[in-house]
């Protein structure tokens, strides 16, 4: 895999013996992104009015 001699695929079907894949990859869902994208938000706002919050680099 890593050496780009197979595939996943391949893989399964070769040294495993079955065709079909499970993908168990993490995916956050629309609340989950949500709800880390408030809490940062409130975060820098609340650092901001405790001036806390660094200068940003442009």
């Amino acid at each position: 895999l890593v050496d780009g001699l197979s595939s996943a695929s391949a893989v399964a079907r070769d040294l495993v013996g079955t065709e079909e894949l499970v993908d168990f990859t993490h995916r956050e869902s629309p609340f989950q992104r949500f709800s880390r994208q408030l809490g940062t938000s409130i975060g820098n706002t609340l650092a901001l009015h405790l001036g806390l919050a660094a200068p940003q680099l442009r």
